[in-house]
């Protein structure tokens, strides 16, 4: 297995490489290897970070779809907890589109049950 560090002390700049390209294509799985210590570490430790984060809003995405889409719980939305910056920029965007979406339909359903 590659380590985080090279010969020098640096980043293995190849591990690094086949990483970033593999993410870039939607691999989540990719990650560096861990225990990498100094600045070094600390790259593949932030790498690995970002990439969890991507596969967890893609897994929560997957979820919302099922949930909201194909069961009918109109009142699922992702959950915010731990979010910040344009992380939770994303989560707001989608759950207000989420929002925007089922509004009609529930907003229809309560006149229905109304009358």
């Amino acid at each position: 297995m590659a380590t985080t560090a090279s010969a020098s002390g640096g980043l293995d700049t190849a591990v690094l490489l086949r990483v970033l390209g593999a993410f870039k294509a939607g691999d989540f799985s990719a990650r560096m290897p861990e225990g990498g210590t100094g600045v070094s570490g600390k790259i593949a430790d932030g790498l690995n970070e970002v990439i969890a984060r991507n596969q967890h809003f893609s897994a929560e995405l997957a979820r919302l779809r099922e949930v909201v889409g194909r069961e009918g719980r109109m009142d699922q939305r992702i959950p915010l907890a731990g979010v910040r910056g344009g992380w939770a920029g994303a989560v707001h965007s989608v759950n207000d589109l989420v929002e925007d979406l089922v509004r009609p339909t529930s907003e229809t359903a309560r006149v229905i049950t109304a009358v």
